[in-house]
């Protein structure tokens, strides 16, 4: 056992017959030793062909102290290496390989493998490293480098260990599930699960920023399978549409981005996503079905892609993704279509629209949209198939895949190793989650503590 203290760091082997005392076993003054006394927080993690300790006969963990003066690594051979550029506090966790690190008013955040999982509220400070106390990233509150909003909702990271920030990112709450997000995103639309039709005003955007799309006339809302609870958006017309003002944060310019979500339709003409000025004048990007096939528009003119008729109403997952000067077209994960297009989208008056063109032609009839999301990022093709997978269980019958109840505020968080389950606890209850599909939920409130291992589940 580690204790943190405000002196030093105390260590524990009950195993070893070793009952503890108050007697600092590290130090900045003992050999070796850590690189602050002020110890806030502290983890362990039992590496890979760690050695075994001959008094207990067990293996030797790594521990990982976080101190007002840096981080210490307690290496298993008994060196301790430290860097002292960085400051933590409050809390940690860790997996084999990375430790999460992170400083809080509430909240609660803990790491699995490359996965994330946080609920933050306010003056959230989050830091990922390596095993040796290396730095990977910074993120700090309400942004994940503006890949989502990581407070005041469950939001499940897919951290990019390669340093290059390209995370992805999904918010969970009692109303919606925004599916993943790219980094850099730019807005994340028609994610609820409220099957109310809407006349007029706005529906809103899941994504750090906030930028709603105002409905002209009415647009249908209706779940996507029966029993299911994430809803599709329906009812298009030259008068039911959906759009947004100019949005400087929609001008890319001539670098990267992206643009994805879920269709079907029986019409063989719609608008899908367009972003532009007037249609087709070579700075707009988007997607259109003209005679049943995918058009593309990426800071150029449109361009009919793969020759598939998508007009049979079967329900497709499609990204349309601009990397390097090369645009991109992926169907249900898979890429079908690539052309150069390297023009520039910055426009500064173009508005956006979903379900009809900018010349008032091509309403998307007889078709449904949903998970509607925009980048500064070209995903990889890797991560473009996990969210195709990932997604394709939120529109089965019956899939739920929101927090249980009415309630946003977290009380506790655990993931199971075992069963690689999630276990978030809230005031009505404690929702399971697999992947971003809730499988099940108990309803009796869940108080400060969660812990889950092999399928036994112990809450407090």
């Amino acid at each position: 056992m580690a204790v943190a203290a405000s002196t030093g760091l105390i260590l524990s082997s009950y195993v070893g017959d070793d009952i503890g005392s108050a007697t600092l076993d590290y130090t900045t003054a003992t050999t070796p030793a850590i690189v602050n006394n002020a110890v806030n927080t502290v983890t362990m993690t039992v590496l890979p062909n760690a050695p075994i300790d001959a008094a207990t006969g067990i293996q030797v963990p790594t521990i990982r102290v976080g101190t007002d003066g840096g981080i210490s690594v307690i290496e298993n051979d008994g060196t301790v290496t430290s860097t002292a550029s960085l400051t933590y506090k409050e809390s940690a966790s860790s997996s084999p390989d990375y430790d999460l690190w992170y400083r809080h008013a509430f909240g609660r955040a803990l790491l699995a493998g490359t996965s994330i999982y946080a609920y933050m509220s306010s003056s959230w400070y989050l830091k990922l490293t390596d095993t040796d106390g290396t730095a990977i990233d910074n993120w700090v509150v309400g942004d994940v480098s503006e890949g989502a909003p990581v407070y005041q909702k469950l939001t499940k990271i897919d951290f990019d260990p390669t340093g290059n920030k390209n995370h992805m990112t999904c918010g969970m709450t009692a109303n919606y599930n925004s599916g993943w997000m790219p980094a850099l995103v730019k807005g994340a639309f028609l994610s609820d699960t409220d099957d109310t039709d809407v006349t007029g005003g706005t529906e809103p955007d899941r994504s750090v920023k906030n930028n709603a799309l105002t409905v002209n006339g009415t647009i249908t809302k209706t779940a996507v399978a029966t029993g299911a609870e994430l809803v599709e958006y329906s009812g298009f017309s030259a008068s039911n549409y959906l759009e947004q003002a100019y949005n400087a944060d929609l001008d890319f310019g001539t670098g990267d981005f992206s643009v994805m979500g879920w269709f079907k339709t029986t019409n063989t003409t719609g608008a899908i996503f367009m972003r532009e000025t007037t249609f087709n004048a070579g700075t707009g990007y988007g997607l259109y079905l003209t005679a049943g096939q995918i058009a593309i528009l990426a800071g150029s003119v449109a361009a009919t892609t793969d020759g598939v008729n998508y007009s049979d109403g079967v329900r497709r997952h499609f990204a349309l993704v601009r990397r390097s000067g090369v645009a991109y077209l992926y169907i249900n994960g898979v890429q079908t279509y690539s052309v150069a297009r390297a023009g520039t989208t910055t426009d500064g008056t173009a508005t956006v629209r979903i379900g009809l063109r900018h010349d008032d032609n091509f309403p998307m009839a007889n078709a449904s949209l949903a998970l509607i999301r925009v980048s500064a990022t070209a995903p990889t093709a890797e991560q473009i198939a996990k969210i195709y997978n990932d997604e394709r269980v939120l529109f089965q019958e019956g899939a739920a895949c929101t927090l249980y109840g009415t309630s946003d505020v977290v009380t506790a968080l655990a993931h199971d190793p075992g069963t690689d389950l999630l276990h978030v606890g809230t005031s009505a209850g404690r929702s399971v989650f697999q992947g971003l599909r809730r499988v099940s939920n108990t309803t009796t409130a869940v108080g400060t503590a969660i812990s889950a291992s092999d399928g036994l589940v112990v809450e407090e």
